[in-house]
C-alpha cells in the first residue's frame, strides 16, 4: 500500500491535462462549486456532493462501454461471464471495457486539482490507478446479484416489468454496483451508511440521462 500511495508534492508538480474525459466531467464540479459559494442549496447537499466526487470516475465505464456496444468492437470477447446465472448481457467485453474507462475516468480526473482538494483525504493519498480499479470492478462486480434476481424472477435481459415492483427493480439496478463500490473501497476509505445511501441515490439520478443517450445512440435497447 506504501507504494500506492503519493505524497502531496508529487501531486502538486502534475500539471492539469485537459482531454475529452474532462471536459465530460466538467459540469459536476462547476454544480459544487456553486454548492460551496452557497449558489444552490445547503450544507446537507455540500456533504453528499462531497462523498459523491469519489465516484465520479464511474463516469468513465458508459463512456467507453456505449460506443464499444454501438460498434461492436471485440466480438471475440462477448462472451457471457454466465449465461445461465446472469443472463446473455453480462459478458467479459463489459466487464473489461467498463474497468478501463473507470481507470481513464480516475487517471484524467486525478490530473485536476481542483477535483482533487474535493476528495476524502484517503482517496486523495491513494494511486488513481488502484481506486480506478476497484471502482472500475465494483461497475460490472455489483450488477451480477440483481441480474441473478432478474433471471430467477424470469426477467429477460434488457427488460423490465412495467409495474410498480418492476419500477423498483430498475431504479435499483442504476446503483447496485454502488455498495460493492463503497464496500471494496473500505480498507482505503470507510463510508458511513448515510454517505452509501446518499450516493446511491445520486447514482440513480445521475444514470438516467445517461441510458436515455444510450438508447437514443443505439447502445441500449430500452430507455430506462
Amino acid at each position: 500500500m506504501a507504494q500506492l500511495t503519493r505524497t502531496s508534492s508529487r501531486r502538486s508538480a502534475s500539471a492539469p491535462r485537459k482531454h475529452g474525459l474532462e471536459r465530460a466531467f466538467g459540469a459536476a464540479w462547476s454544480l459544487e462549486s456553486g454548492l460551496h459559494a452557497g449558489i444552490v442549496g445547503s450544507a446537507p447537499i455540500i456533504a453528499i456532493m462531497s462523498a459523491g466526487w469519489v465516484f465520479l470516475p464511474v463516469l468513465g465505464a458508459p463512456l467507453a462501454h456505449g460506443p464499444v456496444l454501438r460498434a461492436d468492437v471485440a466480438p471475440w470477447l462477448k462472451r457471457p461471464i454466465s449465461a445461465r446465472l446472469f443472463g446473455e448481457n453480462k459478458t467479459w467485453r463489459g466487464a473489461v471495457v467498463m474497468t478501463v474507462g473507470t481507470v481513464a475516468g480516475a487517471l484524467a480526473l486525478d490530473h485536476i486539482p481542483a477535483y482533487r482538494r474535493r476528495l476524502p483525504e484517503p482517496i486523495a493519498a491513494s494511486s488513481p490507478l488502484l481506486i480506478g480499479a476497484l471502482l472500475g470492478t465494483a461497475t460490472w462486480v455489483g450488477e451480477l446479484p440483481n441480474s441473478f434476481v432478474k433471471r430467477r424472477m424470469g426477467i429477460p435481459a434488457g427488460q423490465r416489468r412495467h409495474s410498480r415492483v418492476g419500477l423498483l427493480i430498475s431504479a435499483i439496478d442504476q446503483a447496485d454496483w454502488v455498495p460493492t463500490a463503497a464496500l471494496m473501497l473500505r480498507p482505503i476509505w470507510r463510508m458511513t451508511g448515510r454517505q452509501t445511501a446518499e450516493v446511491f441515490v445520486l447514482a440513480i439520478a445521475g444514470h438516467l440521462p445517461i441510458n436515455l443517450v444510450g438508447y437514443a445512440i443505439g447502445a441500449r435497447t430500452a430507455a430506462l
